[in-house]
C-alpha cells in the first residue's frame, strides 16, 4: 500500500475536509488550494510552515522535494 502524502495526512486530521483544513491554516489558503495540493501530493514551500504549525506534520513530509536542510542552515547562521 502506498504511503499517504503529508498533505493527505493533514486533511485526514480535519475529518478529510479540505475546507476545514483551509480554515484552520487561515490566511489566504482556500479549499481550492488544499484540493490542488492533494492532486499534486505536495504543499508549496512558502505554505509549508503554516500547514506544519497547524497540523504538526513536518515540512519535510509536506514537500519532500525541497532541500529543508539549507533552510535550517540559513536559520542557524542568521541566529
Amino acid at each position: 500500500m502506498p504511503k499517504k502524502s503529508g498533505i493527505q495526512e493533514a486533511v485526514d486530521l480535519y475529518d478529510g475536509s479540505p475546507t476545514k483544513l483551509a480554515a484552520a491554516v487561515g490566511g489566504d489558503v482556500t479549499r481550492q488550494n488544499i484540493e490542488h495540493w492533494l492532486s499534486t501530493g505536495m504543499v508549496p514551500v512558502g505554505k509549508c510552515p503554516s500547514v506544519s504549525v497547524t497540523t504538526r506534520i513536518p515540512v519535510t513530509r509536506l514537500n519532500p522535494l525541497h532541500d529543508w536542510a539549507k533552510v535550517r542552515q540559513a536559520l542557524e547562521i542568521g541566529a
